[in-house]
């Protein structure tokens, strides 16, 4: 249903776009973009979209001073990402625009940067002591987990009996070719699908490769080499160089990613106020 604030319309595409947004900026997963586990995605992007209106028509209220330098230097930025004027032209033909409206739209968006730049003047910085708590509180929250540097040979195979019968046999022949002294690097090299740097994967995480090959490499010691094994790629054997275990970063590593996040909480706390504020005041209807 779509909603009517202060006399202007958003329609229901609106507001699915802007629940899609907010997914996207928390990482992509379906419902992420409720920050209230009271409130189902589609409220919580009901409630930024009608945020988004209240501020987008406090900034035209207002109308800070915009420089027409300013609004140019934004439109050469968007050109420059297309590839050009030439692009830039094509792709505003593809969606029957034209430049003036883009230079609208960049001229309101910086109203709004520069509105909510009042909104937060007095905010200041995080301490070192309030950033160095912060981080104490939740160590956990930045913890490398543990990585594997690892290489593999790798066969791919259809999905077949016959299909896997002589590439296994390949990989037998090579796993034993490694137990009697053929160095690994050698043979991932010469006979590997993947064979670039021999095989050489690099340092991974969980979550970087498939299960079915994380579950095999992640239980082998530091130098040992697995059995064939198989996953939706194909025939594998696995090396592993080195291990890392889990560790905390330490606080110097990330205090300023801490600061900054704090100093975005604060931002944040003070803009919900004031759109709090706006919407008290407003006239909101559904239709």
């Amino acid at each position: 249903m779509a909603l009517i604030v202060n006399g202007e319309r958003i329609e229901d595409s609106e507001i699915e776009q802007v629940r899609r947004q907010l997914e996207l900026q928390q990482g992509g997963q379906p419902g992420a973009a409720s920050g209230d586990l009271d409130e189902s995605p589609s409220d919580f992007a009901r409630d930024a979209a009608i945020a988004r209106m209240l501020v987008k028509q406090e900034a035209l209220q207002v109308d800070p001073e915009i420089s027409p330098s300013a609004v140019a230097a934004e439109l050469q930025k968007i050109i420059d990402d297309c590839g050009g004027e030439e692009a830039f032209q094509k792709q505003l033909d593809s969606v029957g625009g034209n430049r003036e409206d883009v230079e609208r739209d960049i001229a309101l968006r910086l109203k709004v940067d520069a509105l909510l730049d009042e909104v937060c003047k007095d905010l200041k910085q995080p301490t070192e002591e309030e950033a160095r708590a912060h981080y104490e509180a939740h160590r956990d929250w930045f913890m490398v987990p543990e990585r594997i540097r690892a290489a593999h040979i790798v066969k791919h195979v259809g999905g077949t009996v016959l299909d896997l019968h002589q590439p296994r046999e390949e990989m037998q022949t090579m796993r034993r070719m490694i137990a009697q002294g053929t160095p690994f690097e050698e043979l991932a090299a010469r006979n590997s699908d993947c064979p670039e740097n021999a095989g050489d994967l690099g340092w991974f995480a969980r979550g970087a490769m498939v299960p079915e090959f994380e579950d095999v490499v992640f239980a082998l010691g530091k130098g040992e080499v697995s059995e064939v094994f198989e996953t939706p790629f194909g025939l594998h054997i696995a090396k592993v160089y080195d291990r890392a275990p889990a560790q905390a970063r330490t606080f110097e590593e990330v205090k300023e990613q801490v600061a900054g996040a704090l100093f975005r909480d604060r931002e944040n706390a003070v803009i919900d106020a004031f759109t709090d504020g706006l919407r008290e005041k407003a006239v909101i209807e559904e239709a």
